[in-house]
């Protein structure tokens, strides 16, 4: 596109929304290396950065998602500078600088070591950055995300169903928030090889696969559990979607009856796509 990026990713000219465009062009460039998807990636960015202040007022429905442009901002700096990399030239230091910047102010703060979910990756932003990082930041985002899931094994302790649930009233029943929290413990796994992070990660993923005091998978098909009774399926399609991540347990307009039972309310009809994203991503992790 020729002209400056006013339809990012889902058509809307807001900076938190544009940034996020961002990350996902620079991305796409690493897998395609079609140059165009890298051009748009930086004038994404760059829109973005000069116009930080015109954000989505913060409001869900008729597809008019938000975010945080500070984290979309550094989460595209971070790809930019690995795509700008993969090209074999000398990456713009702005990015690294950036990112490093609002990394490291955070570290400093120790507010970005919350699981990561559809608006907000911050332990994921820290993630990304490690491998860029210098060896303090490492230790630190290391330090910061091992003592979250201390605090989440310490949660699963007095549980009888062995899960973290500080966010079994929240958002959907626990599912995204429990395999996102699940992913960054086998990160942290992967750097410190303490098998009680392992076995955090396991027992999170155990509640979506049924090990709840409902007895239920939140997989959806037709013959793992009693709910839903027919596989969710999308809103805008009418056909049927097996295997997607469904809403748990929470009740979020109050009107008594479970999320996952819901057929009246676009948490069930409406499969999310961060809990697909979650999902898979902790699997995958688990695997290898």
């Amino acid at each position: 596109h020729d002209a400056l990026p006013i339809w990012p990713l889902d058509t809307d000219r807001y900076a938190d929304i544009t940034a996020k465009s961002s990350y996902a062009m620079a991305a796409a460039y690493r897998v395609f290396h079609d140059p165009r998807y890298l051009d748009m990636a930086v004038k994404t960015w760059d829109w973005a950065f000069a116009n930080q202040s015109r954000v989505k007022a913060k409001v869900y429905g008729g597809g008019l998602y938000f975010g945080d442009v500070e984290i979309g901002l550094t989460l595209g700096a971070l790809e930019l500078h690995r795509a700008q990399r993969a090209t074999g030239k000398v990456p713009d230091p702005k990015y690294l600088d950036y990112a490093r910047t609002h990394v490291r102010n955070h570290l400093t703060a120790g507010d970005w070591v919350n699981p990561s979910g559809w608006a907000y990756q911050q332990s994921y932003t820290l993630i990304r950055y490690y491998d860029l990082a210098s060896s303090d930041d490492k230790r630190r985002i290391v330090a910061q995300l091992k003592a979250y899931c201390d605090r989440g094994i310490q949660s699963q302790a007095h549980n009888v169903y062995r899960m973290n649930d500080q966010w079994l009233y929240d958002g959907f029943g626990q599912n995204d928030s429990a395999t996102s929290s699940a992913g960054d413990a086998l990160w942290i796994f992967g750097k410190t090889k303490d098998r009680k992070y392992y076995d955090y990660a396991v027992n999170q993923m155990a509640w979506i696969f049924g090990r709840n005091p409902f007895g239920e998978c939140w997989l959806a098909s037709a013959s793992v559990g009693k709910y839903p009774r027919l596989p969710h399926w999308r809103v805008t399609a009418k056909h049927a979607i097996e295997g997607v991540v469904v809403p748990g347990a929470a009740d979020r307009d109050r009107n008594h009856i479970p999320d996952y039972t819901d057929t009246g309310e676009h948490f069930y009809s409406e499969p999310t796509i961060n809990q697909q994203a979650m999902f898979i991503r902790a699997m995958t992790a688990r695997h290898f």
